[in-house]
């Protein structure tokens, strides 16, 4: 369990497990958080992957900030790429549901390069 102070200084919740396979980033949908995605994160680290879950800006154990600018989408997509990249993950498969999906298609447009796959 870790807290990263995201570009802008809001407080990201999230959880990294390492594998020895590839890393799967789980992005939950809204208004949920991480908790949504625990079978699915039981079951992938049985079959020993690499697991990133976050609890995005505004839900669960993340900050909220009051400002409804800092809820604009690239916000959501730039927060995934710090922790990225503070976790040194190299190109991760981004796993989306609803809002979550949301996010993975803004960072992959933000961010090209970096996922492997979505």
């Amino acid at each position: 369990m870790a807290f990263l102070s995201s570009f802008d200084g809001t407080r990201i919740f999230y959880e990294y497990f390492r594998g020895k396979k590839e890393t799967l980033v789980f992005i939950h949908g809204w208004p949920l958080n991480h908790t949504v995605w625990d079978k699915e994160v039981k079951y992938c680290r049985e079959k020993n992957y690499s697991i990133l879950i976050v609890d995005l800006r505004g839900h669960g154990k993340s900050d909220k900030p009051s400002s409804p600018n800092a809820y604009h989408i690239n916000n959501f997509a730039k927060d995934i790429d710090e922790i990225i990249k503070k976790t040194k993950i190299k190109k991760p498969v981004l796993v989306g549901h609803s809002f979550g999906g949301m996010v993975v298609l803004k960072f992959v447009e933000l961010f090209p390069r970096k996922a492997k796959a979505i």
